[in-house]
């Protein structure tokens, strides 16, 4: 047992046995499935994770195996495929770069679905980006549930898969092939790929959705801090950044829930500002920032410097997306390379400008 291993038995992560079901779905589904199609391609856009609810439900799993933070996120045109067909035997392609994910996300589906059959199996991220606040990994776990499903017809509703792969969640773990780490999930990349546009999520339930408005796109800069694999990650969030805030986690929680339900109301009515504003005051809290800075040391101050930075640019919002170390800014389009401008001032040179996702998974039947 490793460092890293001691203190996720601490706050009770686990290790997920690559095919495990732990948490059947008890309705929404019908077995035993059987394919309408030969080959079917999903495509899911990815997430840009804004803002929590509940900051201690990130490292408190729910017996129900949720983590329920809720979630704000933008949809993002970073997309995700899956390519399954049939096959004699459960067979994820040497060409599927996470295969560990890929595998995990396919054997739970055929269980669940009650297909005992073959599938081959080809999935990715359409970008290089990893564990960055893309939202990269749910995104293969989403994409790949939703094409066995299209595949076998359908057997469970799409509306019940994003709490079902919530559920059943996890990363890969560098050298080891057999399991993956509980990671939190409570459902958004899943709704996202479902989705599009800007959604709140709370308990593994959409909530509240808009559209994206057209004219307004992403910066988003990646500062050179190394990435640890999955356990690490959750390793040093459950460990490191949590240790010296506890006492604030009842104020932090508070302070989250209204802004949690601010940001609710303004996505209900379409305001992007409010929502923008509703982010701003998230991340000017400092016991909140605090958690960024435990993890990726001087990011809090990076961050308010360029947002203080772009401020005659008037973004609508910033954040770090998910864990970091990713800084999104949301602006009119017109003022991008302004906006890039600012972070290069400040030496963040690795630079992406994504278009927004207002759409859902596309899937195509290939045979």
């Amino acid at each position: 047992m490793d460092e890293h291993d001691k203190i996720l038995e601490q706050w009770n992560f686990k290790k997920v046995k690559i095919g495990n079901l732990a948490f059947p779905l008890h309705d929404g589904f019908r077995q035993p499935a059987h394919p309408v199609y030969k080959r079917v391609r999903v495509t899911v856009p990815g997430r840009l994770f804004a803002l929590f609810k509940n900051i201690k439900g990130l490292v408190e799993q729910e017996p129900t195996g949720e983590f329920n933070y809720g979630e704000v996120s933008f949809g993002v045109n970073l997309r995700t495929h899956a390519d399954v067909s049939l096959f004699d035997t459960l067979h994820v392609t040497e060409s599927t770069r996470r295969a560990s994910i890929v595998r995990h996300a396919a054997e739970i589906t055929r269980q669940q679905a009650g297909y005992t059959g073959g599938l081959l199996i080809e999935a990715n991220n359409d970008f290089p980006y990893r564990h960055v606040g893309s939202g990269s990994s749910a995104a293969l776990f989403t994409a790949t549930a939703l094409a066995i499903n299209k595949l076998l017809g359908d057997p469970i509703q799409i509306d019940k898969l994003p709490r079902f792969l919530a559920q059943n969640y996890g990363e890969e773990i560098d050298g080891d092939h057999e399991n993956l780490i509980t990671v939190q999930c409570t459902g958004g990349t899943s709704w996202m790929g479902l989705k599009g546009g800007i959604i709140l999520v709370d308990k593994s339930q959409l909530l509240h959705r808009m559209v994206i408005p057209e004219e307004f796109g992403y910066v988003i800069g990646v500062p050179d801090y190394p990435k640890p694999d999955a356990k690490g990650a959750m390793a040093r969030e459950a460990g490191g950044i949590f240790q010296d805030i506890l006492d604030k986690l009842p104020e932090m929680d508070r302070f989250h829930r209204e802004v949690f339900a601010e940001v609710g109301l303004a996505i209900k009515e379409n305001d992007i500002v409010g929502v923008g504003q509703g982010i701003y005051k998230a991340f000017s809290y400092d016991p909140f920032m605090q958690l960024f800075d435990n993890m990726f040391p001087g990011i809090k101050q990076l961050f308010w410097k360029l947002r203080d930075l772009m401020q005659k640019h008037n973004p609508v919002a910033t954040f770090i997306s998910s864990a970091g170390p990713g800084i999104v800014t949301v602006c009119n389009k017109h003022t991008e390379k302004e906006i890039m401008d600012c972070y290069e001032q400040l030496g963040i040179d690795y630079l992406l400008t994504p278009e927004p996702a207002n759409t859902g998974y596309i899937y195509e039947v290939m045979e």
